[in-house]
């Protein structure tokens, strides 16, 4: 693991932000940190980067050495934000000088964020995506092993969300381990490869999404003859339940059968599918369900 909070906990008088909160990141995961506004999530992220004191609990990085940890981690806890009359080039030396780094490294991370084309326009010039791929451009001139994004979608267009969602994808292809916070289902289903859910500062789920990207066990059907195939459904034992949709039958498979003896069964009957498909799933639902048992 790259990151592990023991009961980490922030309270502000007698308002508690985060709230005994133990979670492990592995290395060289997109783990998203899920919830509502007001969740805890950038608190959590301003204590593990240190710019705001814990309560109580504590945090291990399993990076770089003891005591320079944070010279292995870029991060972006607010709104970009750079000199408005500077060039995306002259705001990154700055940047570079700060971190010590050779100014030889900003046209290939500027190509990386798909900036490389409006490099010597002024900051004030570009969009809101733009801006924020800068501010991601920026994190990267150290070289991080970590990355870490608040809210990197937010407020961005259809096309905005693409274009950050496609380099989030690209820096965790070089080995990188991100951290991201988001309350956007949709983005953090396509982008994370772990997650967990916070709300009013308890962690209340923690996951893998490929576990639960598809329902395993839940597939859809559909057969010429529908009355056979439902006569059929009723009376397997393959099947712990099922269902009638509008166009086809939805059947949950017991955990020790399988679609293939499924198939065989109806096949030995003489009903033959013509459509079958695993049930895809929905993180939005499985969102609401976890927040529904906390109610």
């Amino acid at each position: 693991m790259i990151l592990q909070t023991d009961h980490l906990e922030k309270r502000y008088g007698k308002i508690t932000a985060v709230n005994n909160l133990s979670i492990s990141i592995p290395r060289k995961s997109v783990f998203g940190l899920l919830g509502p506004n007001g969740s805890g999530k950038t608190t959590t992220l301003g204590m593990i980067l240190d710019v705001i004191e814990k309560s109580e609990g504590s945090f291990t990085w399993n990076i770089g050495e003891k005591g320079n940890e944070r010279k292995k981690i870029g991060a972006i806890l607010e709104s970009p934000n750079f000199y408005p009359y500077l060039s995306a080039v002259e705001n990154l030396k700055l940047v570079c000088k700060i971190k010590e780094v050779s100014y030889d490294l900003i046209d290939p991370i500027l190509k990386q964020v798909g900036l490389f084309d409006r490099k010597e326009d002024a900051f004030k010039t570009y969009s809101l995506g733009m801006k924020q791929r800068l501010a991601i451009a920026s994190a990267l001139l150290s070289d991080p092993e970590v990355l870490i994004l608040d809210e990197p979608t937010n407020g961005l267009d259809p096309k905005g969300i693409v274009e950050i969602r496609e380099i989030i994808r690209e820096i965790a292809e070089e080995g990188r381990t991100i951290i991201l916070a988001s309350h956007l289902l949709d983005e953090v289903q396509k982008v994370c490869t772990h997650f967990c859910v916070l709300n009013k500062g308890n962690l209340i789920y923690s996951g893998v999404v490929e576990e639960l990207s598809k329902e395993k066990n839940r597939f859809q059907l559909r057969a010429e003859n529908s009355d056979l195939l439902k006569l059929a459904l009723e009376n397997s034992n393959q099947i712990s339940e099922w269902s009638e949709e509008e166009l086809f039958f939805s059947v949950l498979i017991k955990k020790d059968s399988s679609i293939e003896v499924l198939m065989q069964e109806l096949s030995s009957k003489n009903i033959f599918v013509n459509h079958l498909s695993q049930k895809t799933f929905n993180l939005e639902k499985k969102f609401i369900e976890i927040l529904d048992q906390q109610l």
